[in-house]
């Protein structure tokens, strides 16, 4: 039987083969539910780092690649994939945003590609043919900081999966600064030892990022600065750590 031929079910989401080992944020955007007077058109229905992949494939061996996204509804949810972002803070330093914060940002710079639909419908009714938000994405940008009113956001490998059109002409683009490497000096370099030892023991990270997060540490301790692009990935990894559950038993 031909994967062409028959029709995948709901939850399973086309994806290009070069992110199906993608480690990006997946954004669930939810439209069409929110009822009364709201500022809102889109909600952040959900927003992870877990995923499934499955494969499947046609007669002539050709593969195709899924995203298993549970509930998705192609009435009222659209998905994204995004890379982490960051934010300065009072203190100018930047930081990592959470999940939701990144689905706001999305979810601003969609709303006026989203194509107006009632949520209900009769039950001989068939899936819609077009997404329920339009919008493409933009593929040239690499590294930007974006100004959004009271709020500054740094997208350090953007790698053009979550900033479309909108959000290219509302908001201003600048340079990045270049505080990561200052960012993680600013982190003991015992604690990024620690968190190596943490990662390989409660098997979380990928092997690639326990190679990183150890690299600093050894760089740091031995008076050394990591590269950018390690600072980069570092800050990653350790954002993700904390989000699981690490928790350094001393930052002397």
């Amino acid at each position: 039987m031909r994967v062409f031929e028959r029709k995948m079910p709901r939850h399973l989401i086309p994806i290009h083969p070069d992110n199906a080992t993608s480690r990006d944020w997946i954004i669930l955007l939810e439209t069409g539910t929110i009822v009364g007077p709201s500022p809102d058109k889109l909600r952040v229905a959900r927003s992870t780092l877990e995923r499934k992949v499955v494969v499947k494939y046609d007669i002539f061996l050709q593969p195709a690649h899924f995203l298993v996204v549970e509930d998705y509804d192609p009435r009222i949810h659209a998905v994204y994939f995004c890379p982490q972002l960051y934010k300065h803070n009072d203190e100018k330093n930047l930081v990592p945003l959470h999940g939701e914060e990144i689905g706001r940002l999305i979810a601003h710079a969609l709303e006026r590609g989203i194509k107006q639909r009632s949520p209900w419908y009769e039950p001989s009714a068939k899936l819609p043919d077009e997404p329920i938000i339009k919008g493409s994405m933009e593929p040239e940008l690499d590294s930007l900081v974006v100004e959004m009113p009271g709020l500054q956001m740094a997208v350090l490998t953007a790698g053009g999966h979550c900033l479309g059109p909108h959000l290219a002409a509302e908001l201003d683009y600048v340079p990045l600064p270049a505080p990561l490497i200052a960012q993680v000096k600013a982190i003991p370099a015992n604690v990024w030892l620690e968190m190596s030892r943490w990662a390989r023991v409660t098997n979380n990270l990928k092997p690639h990022q326990r190679s990183i997060v150890y690299s600093v540490g050894d760089a740091l301790r031995k008076g050394r600065d990591p590269s950018r692009k390690q600072a980069r990935h570092a800050l990653i990894a350790y954002e993700e750590s904390v989000r699981r559950g690490f928790k350094p038993a001393s930052a002397g």
